[in-house]
């Protein structure tokens, strides 16, 4: 900052100074500065409560808690001179906190703060005019909430934090407070506020750039997932036409464009779209010990079983679970994949499915029912 030197047509540079050096303090201080005159950080806020610890089953106490004039709660968390390292994760909880809270709760809020303030006012009238202009008949927090955070020195882990959650959609901007003092008798102490990030000037447009991009991620994502549902229904169409398997196959509830299964003896029998081929495979579902897992491959190596070379046993140790899978060869998926979206490959894939399929039941199933009564 410049202060303008009119006598000499010059400039002079206002150094800027911490706030502890000229005894400020983080509550006593900003955060009243900010509380009175919320309009510093570049919008209208209505405040409703600070140093609130009213959460349950917990003893943190919140800096700021305020609105904004869309009916979002924003937390703003203030630091005097330096963030630390954890201020993202003490607004991120604030933020976790806040995001069940109903407006009969904010409310309520907002009465204690005004009973403590010394006001009378009807906070429900208070938040009407503010939010809608009269009425009442208001609802709040109904979007994801907003974080502000508000320092004089931000840390490089905590900015790089920041525009990793901006980039998946978490509102949150950064405040620089830097002081300075205009030499005079007495000093005169001057005040800025910065938005550091995202930058102001550019806010709105990061804004729709990310909407329009989540927009098209979610167009491409939906047509993609259809795609493998009609690459899964015509697999059940051909297995249920070719009479090759004995089983009804049914799709995962939770990611059905990428797993298709049938169980049989405790044991799940699956077709995966796996993250580099696909694959045909037998799931213990529960088998934290690996014991089942172990079992089954000592059986085979002592059945001599034609598929030992082809198969691949994937203990997963940090899982309850366990598989036992065929992969398809990179040379055929390379060959096949000219991608999902070419249904004239999908013959060859449903191929490759019944066969691998009917291979590992066949061999795996009679096993597995001799293991599991020795288990």
């Amino acid at each position: 900052m410049y202060q303008i030197d009119r006598e000499n047509n010059s400039l002079v540079l206002l150094e800027a100074k911490s706030f502890s050096n000229l005894g400020f303090r983080e509550r006593d201080h900003l955060q009243e500065w900010i509380c009175k005159n919320p309009s510093v950080l570049a919008e209208e806020l209505l405040i409703i409560q600070k140093e609130f610890n009213g959460f349950d089953d917990t003893k943190e106490r919140l800096d700021i808690l305020a609105l904004d004039k869309q009916g979002n709660l924003v937390i703003v968390e203030n630091k005097l001179d330096d963030t630390g390292r954890d201020v993202v994760w003490q607004a991120l909880k604030y933020t976790s906190y806040c995001s069940t809270l109903s407006t009969a709760q904010i409310v309520e809020m907002f009465q204690q703060f005004l009973r403590k303030e010394g006001s009378e006012a009807d906070p429900r009238k208070v938040i009407g005019e503010f939010v809608h202009g009269s009425r009442e008949d208001f609802i709040l927090n109904q979007n994801d909430q907003r974080i502000i955070l508000v320092a004089n020195t931000f840390r490089k882990e905590v900015t790089s934090t920041v525009m990793w959650l901006l980039n998946h959609n978490v509102r949150i901007q950064c405040f620089r407070a830097i002081p300075y003092v205009l030499e005079g008798r007495p000093p005169t102490v001057l005040l800025q506020f910065e938005q550091i990030i995202p930058l102001l000037e550019t806010e709105e447009y990061i804004i729709k750039i990310r909407e329009k991009v989540n927009e098209e991620q979610d167009r491409v994502r939906k047509r993609s997932d259809q795609i493998l549902m009609d690459f899964w229904t015509g697999l059940v169409r051909e297995v249920s036409q070719r009479k090759a398997l004995s089983f009804v196959l049914k799709s995962d509830p939770v990611r059905p464009q990428f797993y298709y299964s049938f169980a049989k003896e405790g044991v799940t029998f699956a077709f995966c779209i796996g993250e580099k081929v696909p694959r045909s495979e037998l799931y213990f579902n529960d088998d934290p010990d690996k014991k089942k897992i172990d079992s089954m491959k000592v059986a085979l190596e002592e059945a001599k079983s034609d598929l030992l070379s082809e198969l691949i046993f994937q203990r997963l140790e940090n899982r309850k679970a366990s598989r036992i899978k065929i992969d398809m060869s990179v040379e055929l998926n390379q060959q096949l994949n000219i991608g999902w979206n070419d249904q004239s490959t999908w013959p060859d894939y449903y191929d490759w499915y019944i066969e691998s399929m009917d291979r590992l039941y066949r061999e795996l199933l009679p096993v597995w029912v001799r293991v599991k009564k020795n288990l």
